[in-house]
C-alpha cells in the first residue's frame, strides 16, 4: 500500500491507497517548513495520523508539500516520515509538482494552484520545467485567498470601502482600524489574517466592489504568473484549488482576456493524486485494449 500526502498551508490531506481503491482517508491542519517548526508535522502525524494508519503495511510514502520547493526543506519533512515510516520508500515533492500530476497527469501544460496561496509552473508531462516564482503573500499571491483578504483590507484601512461593506466588515469581525494593524504587523501569521476573510468575500462575491477585487486579482495572476511561460497561449490551462474552483466564472474571464481557455479545474489535488498512483481496474485494463 501507498501513502499519499497533499500538504497546504491550511491543510493536509492523507490517503492510503492500495492497488485501485482508497483504503483510509485522514485531514489534518497544514504544515509548511518555511513558516511552521518541526514540531507541528511530528505532532500531526503522532497524534492524528499514525494512530489511524499503520505504519506496518506501507511500501512507499509519496509526500506533496507547500514550501517543499529546496532540498533542505524537502529533507525536514523526509527525515520526520522516515521516523514514522522507517521500513517505507519516501519521496518528497514540492505541492506544485502534486497539482500539476493531479490535474495534467502525463501530459505537458502549464498548472496553477490558487488556494490560500497561488503558484504556477510549465509541466513537461514528468517534471516541472518553468516555474515564476510566487514570492509569498507580502509581494505576491496573486489570485489567492490571501491576496482577496489583503486587497478588501487594505481598502479598509485607506477607508475606501463602499459603507456597506465596511459595516458588515466591522460587525462580522469585530473588527477595527487599531486591531487590523496590530494583527498584520505585531501578530505572527498575518497571511492567515488576511485569509481568514475568504467567507466573507465568498458571500458577497456579487457585490461589484468585491467582484472587483477578486477580477483584479486575477488579472495580476495572469500578468505575472501565467503570461511568463513559453508559449503560454498554446499551453493546456488547468487549476488546482478551492478559490479557482468557487470563482471559476470570473476566472475564466480573466484566462479569456489573456487569450486563453482552461481545460480543467478540480477544487482538491489529492483527488488527481489518487487517479495518477492508483492501479488500473481489470475493467479498465480491458477498455484500454
Amino acid at each position: 500500500m501507498i501513502l499519499i500526502a497533499d500538504s497546504g498551508s491550511t491543510k493536509t490531506d492523507w490517503v492510503l491507497l492500495e492497488k485501485e481503491q482508497t483504503m483510509s482517508f485522514v485531514q489534518t491542519a497544514g504544515f509548511n517548513p518555511y513558516y511552521s517548526d518541526p514540531a507541528v508535522l511530528k505532532q500531526l502525524i503522532s497524534e492524528q495520523v499514525a494512530k489511524k494508519i499503520s505504519s506496518e503495511s506501507i511500501s512507499s510514502v509519496f509526500y506533496y508539500g507547500s514550501g517543499c520547493s529546496t532540498k533542505a526543506k524537502q529533507e525536514i519533512v523526509y527525515n520526520i516520515l522516515k521516523k514514522f515510516y522507517p521500513g517505507a520508500t519516501i519521496e518528497v515533492y514540492h505541492d506544485l509538482l502534486g497539482s500539476a500530476r493531479a490535474v495534467l497527469g502525463d501530459n505537458p501544460g502549464i498548472a496553477c494552484i490558487l488556494g490560500t496561496g497561488s503558484n504556477s509552473c510549465l509541466y513537461d508531462g514528468n517534471d516541472v520545467i518553468e516555474n515564476v516564482p510566487s514570492v509569498g503573500y507580502f509581494f505576491g499571491d496573486e489570485g489567492s485567498g490571501t491576496d482577496f483578504g489583503k486587497r478588501l483590507i487594505g481598502n479598509y484601512l485607506r477607508d475606501t470601502l463602499p459603507e456597506n461593506v465596511k459595516t458588515a466588515l466591522e460587525q462580522e469581525y469585530d473588527l477595527s482600524f487599531e486591531k487590523a494593524m496590530d494583527a498584520i504587523y505585531n501578530q505572527p501569521m498575518p497571511n492567515r489574517f488576511f485569509a481568514s476573510f475568504s467567507p466573507f468575500i465568498r458571500k458577497r462575491s456579487e457585490d461589484p466592489f468585491i467582484m472587483e477585487i477578486i477580477a483584479s486579482s486575477f488579472s495580476d495572476f495572469f500578468e505575472f504568473q501565467v503570461s511568463k511561460y513559453s508559449d503560454y497561449k498554446n499551453q493546456k490551462l488547468c487549476f488546482v484549488g478551492s478559490v479557482a474552483y468557487h470563482y471559476r466564472p470570473i476566472l475564466e474571464e480573466a484566462a479569456s482576456k489573456f487569450g486563453m481557455q482552461i481545460h480543467k479545474i478540480i477544487p482538491n489535488p489529492v483527488e488527481g493524486l489518487i487517479d495518477y498512483y492508483r492501479e488500473p481496474s481489470s475493467d479498465e485494463i480491458q477498455e484500454q485494449d
